[in-house]
């Protein structure tokens, strides 16, 4: 098995995924299953090279675990947004009674 460079594999991912170089923030906006089948279709190129082809319920497991990864990151990016915001007690303007 030969090992693929970094930028041998970013070729296979911008023509497999129809992404130019200069896409920049559109990459990042695309919706999640979008990017699970462009995973899946990545990883389906890399092995058809190698010489292994994968059927449809391999396609499907691939995209339901960069699903499942996609959703973890998110949860756990907001989780430490969440942290970020302390809460800061402001003593009020005037008594009520």
């Amino acid at each position: 098995m030969t090992r693929m460079s970094e930028t041998e594999l970013l070729k296979i991912i911008r023509r497999v995924t129809g992404i130019s170089q200069a896409a920049g923030k559109q990459e990042a906006m695309q919706p999640d299953s979008v990017v699970a089948e462009n995973y899946a279709r990545v990883v389906a190129e890399v092995m058809r090279r190698n010489g292994i082809e994968l059927n449809g319920v391999d396609m499907r497991d691939i995209r339901t675990r960069v699903l499942e990864l996609l959703a973890y990151r998110r949860r756990v990016q907001m989780y430490r947004e969440s942290e970020k915001k302390t809460y800061q007690w402001k003593k009020p303007e005037r008594l009520r009674r």
